[in-house]
């Protein structure tokens, strides 16, 4: 019995020692008689030691032997890895070969892809390329690429065969390929790619999409943008996509050329919206603009008796003799006339409802006028790339910038019929939002208009100007987002004047 435990001891260690020709603990000395790469890996596209130059024949201390033809070596740098002739792999994709590692060079096998099959790699670099044996001599291939293509136009690269993935190359398109290496081509329009990165996907020609509802497109991913059209269920052709904090937008072809779409933005938009809208009676999506009269406050139809019938711009030559006649007013120590009750005046809201389009339009608060300035001045918040986010701006350069555009031209301007309301709105409006502008962050989807935190957005700010400096909630109901359209609903302001802008005298 003794002698049976012996000899299963034995062949047990025996085995072990089998196991690889070289144990962990020892070192043999081996004569290379050839020039030879170090790798740090045992793998041929791992990094290179010696600055990625060849040892010349040398002896070496060996550490480890493997039977894939991998020896772990003693450098000057520590421990490498050499394949003195090779390793034997299995490539399952047909693949082509080249005279140099780049898919402009020459290619091997008369340009032909071989089929699957075992070849000896004998070198590779860190880019996925590996030189193998052909019966053409050492050439290089880059596994499972059988076919490359020419692109002419700039693309885009993605981290997975979506839109709205994360893209490559920092987010910045590729420039036209003569010779675009391709790994994989699915049926639903998506390439895996080689790029300088490893593989990425690429729909070169677009995907088709399956849209099962309405939707609305914008000229730009967000919903803020200017609105294009709105268009039944239907299979559109999608060419790029953005994941933002409103949702998936996808650039689709239309009529009007590619314009962004997003179901789950317009989704949660419409949620958000639908208690003012209930509390309203009304849907900014199907309300006609056109359909709104001057100088009435919506929600009762009653006139603002002691208000102007319609607004009336100062031309510059009045301008001027107004206020030439308060300077003289106060040099001989005379109480000023009070600014015609026509013109515009602190505490008005200017409301462009085609700028900014989208699903939401433009508002704006005058916060000088002639009777604390010498110009009319607007705060407002400009919208989604603008910084900061809340701005100071003359609001005839405002009225002219939109007056040159024909889809932003028209103006609406509503008014509280108390002056000194207005006049506490618009100082609020400068004291606390524009001297305060840096510390503000542009978003109307996070956060509620009720809430005077540092989200601010266009018709937020006009709110709550009326509201903490002025004691008047227009809109005392609950709701999240308040849209610019919504100030027809309300009696605390009156429309008074709906026209072109840009009629400065």
């Amino acid at each position: 019995m003794l002698k049976k435990g012996i000899s299963s001891f034995l062949l047990f260690i025996l085995l072990l020692c089998s196991f690889s020709s070289i144990s962990s603990a020892d070192v043999v000395k081996e004569t290379v008689n050839k020039p030879f790469y170090a790798y740090n890996e045992p793998v041929f596209t791992s990094q290179k030691s010696n600055g990625g130059q060849q040892y010349g024949p040398q002896t070496l201390d060996v550490k480890e032997k493997r039977s894939n033809g991998w020896w772990k070596v003693q450098t000057w740098e520590g421990d490498k890895w050499i394949n003195l002739d090779g390793e034997i792999k299995y490539f399952d994709k047909s693949f082509l070969t080249f005279y140099e590692p780049s898919f402009a060079s020459m290619r091997g096998n008369m340009g032909i892809a071989y089929n699957p099959q075992n070849l000896n790699i004998v070198d590779g670099n860190t880019s996925g390329w590996l030189k193998a044996q052909t019966w053409e001599g050492d050439q290089w291939m880059y596994p499972g690429v059988a076919e490359t293509v020419a692109v002419n136009n700039n693309f885009y690269v993605y981290n997975e065969p979506s839109f709205t993935a994360d893209k490559g190359a920092g987010g910045n398109q590729f420039g036209p390929q003569k010779f675009l290496p391709i790994l994989e081509k699915r049926q639903d329009g998506w390439w895996k790619v080689v790029t300088y990165e490893g593989p990425k996907w690429v729909a070169l020609n677009g995907t088709r999409m399956k849209v099962d509802v309405n939707f609305t497109t914008f000229d730009q991913p967000y919903l803020e943008s200017y609105k294009r059209s709105s268009f039944l269920p239907q299979t559109v052709t999608v060419h790029d996509g953005k994941k933002t904090e409103q949702g998936d937008f996808y650039l689709i072809t239309t009529y009007q050329g590619q314009k962004w779409m997003s179901i789950n933005a317009e989704k949660e938009f419409n949620e958000n919206r639908e208690s003012m809208r209930q509390a309203l009676g009304y849907n900014e999506n199907t309300f006609d603009d056109d359909s709104v009269t001057v100088n009435t406050r919506q929600s009762d139809n009653m006139p603002i008796k002691a208000e102007p019938t319609k607004l009336k711009i100062p031309t510059k030559e009045e301008r001027e003799a107004f206020l030439m006649e308060v300077k003289d007013d106060k040099k001989r120590g005379l109480t000023s006339r009070a600014m015609p009750e026509e013109w515009v005046r602190r505490g008005d809201v200017v409301y462009t409802p085609n700028s900014w389009g989208g699903l939401v339009g433009h508002t704006a608060i005058i916060v000088t006028d002639l009777t604390n300035a010498q110009d009319y001045k607007i705060v407002h918040s400009p919208g989604i790339d603008a910084f900061p986010a809340v701005d100071l701006q003359s609001l005839e350069q405002w009225e002219f910038i939109h007056a040159q555009n024909e889809e932003y031209y028209q103006f609406r301007y509503f008014r509280n019929p108390n002056k000194s309301v207005g006049i506490a709105a618009a100082n609020y409006a400068f004291d606390h939002f524009y001297m305060n502008r840096y510390n503000y962050t542009y978003d109307f989807w996070s956060s509620s208009a009720k809430q005077n935190n540092n989200k601010i957005y266009c018709t937020k700010l006009v709110y709550l100007s009326y509201r903490d400096g002025a004691g008047v909630d227009i809109f005392p109901m609950n709701f999240g987002i308040i849209h610019p359209a919504d100030f027809y609903f309300q009696n605390k302001l009156v429309l008074y004047f709906k026209g072109e802008g840009g009629h400065w005298g």
